[in-house]
């Protein structure tokens, strides 16, 4: 498993990273909030949460850690970010389980927290999670370094996915970050 790991934070690693603005379920702040024209509501400055999908090489090795996937979101956060660590929040588009990894930052920091008490503190494992879109979840702070977590799960593919293309020239569609 330890070279598992080590090949999954290599690919994590040469990951084009973007800012996430349609991830407004895990920072409450309203300082943090703006609405476009159709009034739909975006972070002026997202997290760093990218998620691939399909025959992506990153869900192919997850798949072949007999990990079963579609869908494999990417967080990336250092300690010293203006943005806060993912607060209390359901993944509405996972169905069924899903699986979390983390590294990067100190020992019994940056866990991932359920709302029925469960943590999960260990870095450089999958956790089984279960259906984190019935359960309130979050990460807790840490000090130093940048944590990088992959959370394993199947799912529809997002309706928004398909008109992604046109959105990314098109300024009135999108928050620069």
């Amino acid at each position: 498993m330890p070279q598992e790991m080590d090949r999954l934070e290599e690919l994590v690693s040469k990951h084009k990273w973007t800012r996430n603005g349609f991830r407004t379920n895990t920072d409450l702040r309203e300082e943090n909030r703006v609405r476009d024209k159709s009034g739909r509501e975006w972070l002026k400055q997202g997290p760093y949460s990218n998620t691939v999908r399909g025959d992506h090489p990153i869900v192919q090795h997850v798949q072949s850690m007999g990990i079963p996937c579609d869908s494999v979101c990417l967080n990336r956060r250092r300690a010293d970010s203006p943005t806060p660590p993912m607060g209390p929040h359901r993944d509405g588009k996972n169905t069924g389980r899903s699986w979390i990894a983390f590294w990067g930052c100190p020992e019994g920091e940056g866990a991932l927290v359920c709302e029925d008490g469960r943590r999960f503190e260990e870095q450089r494992v999958f956790h089984s999670c279960g259906d984190l879109s019935k359960c309130t979840h979050w990460v807790e702070p840490h000090s130093s370094g940048t944590r990088y977590s992959v959370v394993a799960f199947s799912g529809p593919t997002p309706p928004l996915a398909k008109n992604r293309a046109k959105c990314v020239h098109n300024l009135d569609c999108r928050i620069a970050g």
